[in-house]
């Protein structure tokens, strides 16, 4: 948080002279508006419109083409702590190549509903110049339009070799998943892989987050598909997401989303237990087995990333996994 202290300090000052008639709901986060829910019917766009967000941010300078991995990493505007540790961690601008390979992160993160929150946003994104604002505002629903708009921009401006998609709870093993990549993944097309979930039933009770009416999806199960933790897709893959997503109603459930629009696609994810749903109990010589840890709290970073580099230096790596 001291990397952004000047700014912030200075936006919270500007703003709080400014429009003094607003400072209760600044300072007070009960009235934030930022977890009001967007009906997903209401913004359905996949194509990248930087008019909406007041053009503050340069989507298309971000990357460059022929890049070889791409780490799309979905955040809150107000996830701005998780963002700074995950950039003195495994996203560390400093390690953005990687055995010759060019590895990218940029966070994906939701419309800001207060003018203070998103002067903070443009703040960070000025001095990181890794954040990528969507056309929808911040809630667990437009997750899928977050989702479908960061892919969409991933495919237009990035063309990689291949993406992960992730969440900003999650630990990413970047060099061994470059390793793995570049010398061992026997899967070059059609690739979509994870951990699979292979038979969920659609929550039809009206409080529950994931909450889908028969007449929106008929069926009782999802097909299979890879949790939004963490998957990877090759190139090829991330096209047909692009061009088919085009043809569905988004649902508020993002992984099972994808899922959906790629089983239509023709493509059906592979099963890896290299992606992990906790972060406790691990020695350090896993961290050549582990490409991504879900569910870690901030201060885990530290201690996962130093494992990490420690297993790659210190662990023998003749007995290393070279399959999914």
């Amino acid at each position: 948080m001291k990397y952004y202290k000047d700014a912030y300090e200075q936006i919270f000052n500007a703003t709080l002279k400014s429009n003094s008639t607003t400072s209760d709901n600044l300072i007070n986060p009960t009235n934030s508006m930022e977890n009001i829910s967007i009906p997903l019917k209401l913004v359905h766009a996949t194509i990248w419109n930087s008019e909406t967000v007041d053009e503050l941010f340069a989507e298309s300078s971000m990357c460059i083409r022929g890049l070889y991995l791409l780490i799309l990493v979905a955040s809150a505007p107000h996830s701005i702590e998780q963002r700074s540790i995950i950039r003195k961690t495994w996203a560390n601008p400093m390690n953005n190549r990687i055995y010759g390979f060019h590895v990218k992160t940029i966070f994906m993160v939701g419309r800001a509903s207060s003018h203070f929150n998103k002067m903070l946003l443009q703040a960070e994104s000025e001095i990181s110049k890794d954040i990528l604002v969507g056309d929808n505002y911040y809630s667990y629903h437009n997750l899928t339009l977050k989702t479908i708009e960061g892919l969409t921009w991933a495919y237009t401006n990035c063309e990689p070799t291949y993406i992960l998609k992730t969440n900003d709870d999650c630990f990413i093993n970047v060099q061994l998943l470059v390793n793995f990549l570049s010398t061992q993944n026997p899967i070059k097309k059609k690739l979509y892989v994870g951990h699979v979930r292979w038979a969920s039933h659609i929550a039809r009770k009206l409080n529950r987050q994931r909450y889908l009416s028969v007449k929106n999806f008929p069926k009782s199960r999802y097909v299979p598909y890879v949790e939004g933790s963490g998957y990877i897709m090759s190139y090829d893959v991330l096209e047909k997401f692009v061009q088919y997503s085009e043809l569905f109603e988004p649902f508020p459930n993002e992984d099972a989303f994808v899922g959906t629009v790629l089983h239509m696609a023709g493509v059906e994810p592979t099963f890896s237990a290299r992606f992990i749903s906790h972060s406790d109990s691990w020695q350090k010589c896993n961290f050549l087995y582990v490409f991504v840890i879900h569910h870690v709290w901030l201060l885990r970073q530290f201690e996962l990333d130093k494992m990490a580099s420690d297993a790659w230096d210190e662990c023998p790596r003749d007995q290393m996994v070279q399959s999914w």
